[in-house]
């Protein structure tokens, strides 16, 4: 059971939990369950666990599971308002969208997340340069957000309006789950990128571009007989259509020019 002190430091953080899930993990922290979330430091049965390992052990989870929920209803239709904090939340994805590809240089960046409190999603946007912030951080992790303002359904996200606890979900990850139900497709692109640069590096060619070169080949190889074309007599039947008795041209013939004749 979670103690009513820690309970109060943890709203008091931005944490808005739901009871049950909470008080498992709370059990499950003061048992040493190994099959369940633990700390680092597990704690004896005889006592409750304490802040430091209940939120160490939070940052580890999927806040859609533990979450009550803290946005605002009218979070992603609002065209004007502001959040009130501290709210803890988890990032879902993170895209730089002032880039069409990851290969693209360049020092500035536009970065856009998505974030859940267990019961809704919202889209954030770096409004101004936040440091903590990269479009390296790791799906699951956890920020705090404080007074952000929100304009057309989109938090405006500034340096002194988030704050990274950790990037966190280690034990999903060491599990060799995969963060595919997460990740958003321009993380798993990053990551495709990667390994493809990492393996030209060593001399292997990318698959896509082995297909392309061979479509070209092809294409070479029968240019030429694509272009000889063999000679038309004037008296043969595909220079002039045939003609019915009152000259006008035929129905077989006349189908293929029908666009050239008026109503």
């Amino acid at each position: 059971m979670i103690h009513a002190e820690v309970l109060k430091r943890l709203q008091a953080e931005g944490w808005n939990l739901k009871p049950e899930p909470a008080e498992t993990l709370a059990q499950e922290l003061q048992e040493g369950d190994e099959q369940g979330i633990t700390s680092s430091s597990s704690s004896s049965s005889s006592s409750r666990p304490s802040f430091a390992e209940l939120q160490s052990a939070l940052l580890d989870c999927d806040l859609r599971k533990f979450g009550a929920g803290c946005l605002p209803d009218d979070v992603n239709r609002a065209a004007s308002s502001s959040i009130k904090g501290p709210l803890v939340l988890q990032v879902m994805s993170v895209a730089d969208i002032s880039k069409p590809s990851y290969a693209t240089p360049g020092a500035g960046r536009l970065l856009l997340l998505r974030l859940h409190d267990g019961r809704t999603a919202c889209k954030a946007l770096e409004h101004r340069h936040c440091s903590q912030l990269s479009d390296s951080l790791t799906p699951g992790s956890k920020v705090v957000l404080d007074a952000a303002a929100v304009r057309c359904g989109v938090v405006l996200l500034e340096p002194r309006s988030i704050r990274v606890l950790g990037a966190g979900w280690t034990l999903w990850l060491k599990h060799g789950r995969r963060r595919r139900s997460m990740a958003a497709p321009t993380v798993l692109a990053w990551q495709q990128r990667q390994a493809q640069q990492q393996g030209q590096g060593q001399g292997q060619q990318h698959p896509a571009r082995q297909r392309a070169h061979a479509w070209l080949q092809a294409q070479r190889h029968r240019q030429p007989s694509s272009q000889t074309t063999e000679p038309q007599h004037p008296g043969s039947s595909s220079s002039s259509p045939e003609r019915t008795a009152e000259g006008r041209p035929s129905s077989s013939s006349s189908s293929s020019s029908s666009w050239l004749r008026l109503p």
